[in-house]
């Protein structure tokens, strides 16, 4: 009879799990709780409605999955809508270089995050994104959402009578890092309550653009505000949502999300930021409660529940005498590093270690310059300087040079050996930001 049993638990466990998969697949888009505006998201925050229409409208539409540090050179079009992972200073920089050569940016901030229970101590990633621009998000107890917007010749409100603006979170102006400080310290205060985890309020000097002009506003403040940062431009949203899934088409969001995407010209190419969506989850539901549909994670917690109360009562039942695992034996990686250098000393054959890492550099440094990989040390460092702006091409020509004299079955002191491959480790650590897009 135990027998019987084991197969009936099986073959009921199977047709719940097969169960739950339809159920969950027939709502997949009410049962995505994510709050990023992702391009790629169904949800009511996506921005997946957008990329659609910009992608049916002729635009070429890409997916950028890299660091700003990595923006291609060509100018385009950029949204960075709520970053859910923080936008370091080196990247920011590197995103004012971008619109300074020509490129349109469009950033969308958001002062309630969904995912991001990490900042519930401190400023998020808007926070300190719009910090470093000179811009911060102020809680105005604004109860209407439509922003009126008057006669202009602005590209991006070209058509545009009234915008939908879901929250009551307006721009506001922090033109001294004095005022960044105070700004965030302020936020810090808010979002602290019974938090045990702070986390510190970073200096932040702000850039000073050639202009900044509110395009769009009300008595509570700015709604969409413009940078203009050499030959380029960026565009700050006071709410994501209104590019939202849920929000774009009231009012007139989607005549600015097209005006904003068409900007610079139907041959522009628009780059939609997912790397600073990626990897965040809601771990606790219990603060945005009401902004998530809650019936399939119910559903999917019975289900849960289930399978672990037909686990416990297979448990119970003993099929056999217990054995014990057989325990296999450990050895840290440092054994095996210690043995293989040792190998490489006793043999005497420092130059195939060394030949090895400078494959390796060389591949790295084809795959930046766009030469080949036999190319000409002085050649293949001028090429990759120019990418590279921290390296000398001088020194990377010389390390070049040397390389490639030694043969692998040379004998290399410890010392070399030792001395050269701190310098190949210290190149690739210079160019680990200069992939190719």
């Amino acid at each position: 009879m135990r027998d019987y049993r084991t197969i009936i638990t099986i073959v009921v466990v199977f047709v719940v799990f097969i169960a739950l998969y339809w159920y969950l697949s027939a709502r997949r888009t009410a049962f995505d709780p994510i709050k990023d505006h992702s391009s790629l998201r169904t949800n009511r925050w996506g921005t997946k409605a957008l990329r659609e229409l910009l992608a049916d409208s002729g635009l070429t539409v890409k997916t950028l999955k890299l660091p700003l540090t990595r923006l291609p050179d060509s100018p385009g079009v950029l949204f960075v809508l709520d970053p859910g992972r923080e936008v370091r200073r080196r990247e920011t920089d590197a995103l004012l270089h971008w619109v300074g050569a020509g490129g349109w940016a469009v950033i969308a901030a958001e002062a309630e995050p969904g995912m991001m229970l990490d900042y519930r101590g401190g400023p998020g990633p808007s926070d300190i994104l719009l910090a470093h621009l000179g811009l911060g998000l102020v809680s105005t107890q604004q109860n209407k959402s439509a922003c009126n917007v008057g006669l202009t010749e602005e590209v991006a409100l070209r058509d545009v009578v009234i915008l939908h603006v879901p929250s009551a979170f307006r721009l506001a102006r922090l033109p001294s890092k004095e005022a960044v400080g105070r700004h965030l310290e302020k936020i810090r205060e808010q979002k602290r309550g019974e938090e045990e985890h702070i986390i510190p309020v970073p200096e932040i000097t702000p850039v000073q653009p050639a202009q900044l002009l509110q395009l769009a506003g009300d008595e509570a403040g700015a709604v969409l505000v413009r940078l203009d940062y050499g030959q380029g431009r960026i565009y700050v949203l006071c709410d994501a949502d209104m590019l939202g899934n849920g929000f774009i088409h009231q009012a007139d969001n989607v005549v600015l999300a097209a005006n904003l995407a068409f900007g610079r010209g139907a041959s522009a190419t628009i780059l939609f930021d997912e790397y600073h969506h990626s990897g965040w989850l809601v771990r606790d539901d219990s603060v945005y409660r009401d902004k998530l549909e809650g019936a399939p994670i119910f559903a999917a917690l019975w289900a849960i529940m289930l399978c672990l109360f037909l686990y416990i009562v297979g448990r119970m039942w003993r099929f056999g005498r217990p054995v014990p695992l057989p325990e296999p034996p450990r050895r840290s990686a440092l054994e095996y590093v210690d043995a293989f250098a040792g190998l490489h000393r006793r043999a005497q054959v420092g130059g195939a270690a060394i030949t090895a890492q400078a494959r390796r550099l060389r591949r790295k440094l084809a795959d930046i310059s766009g030469l080949p990989v036999s190319s000409d040390p002085e050649l293949l460092a001028d090429a990759v300087a120019r990418r590279c702006h921290r390296l000398d091409s001088r020194p990377l020509a010389a390390l070049l040079g040397e390389l490639s004299t030694i043969d692998e079955e040379q004998h290399l002191s410890d010392a070399d050996t030792l001395r050269l491959s701190r310098q190949i480790a210290a190149i690739e650590e210079a160019i680990e930001d200069y992939a190719t897009y």
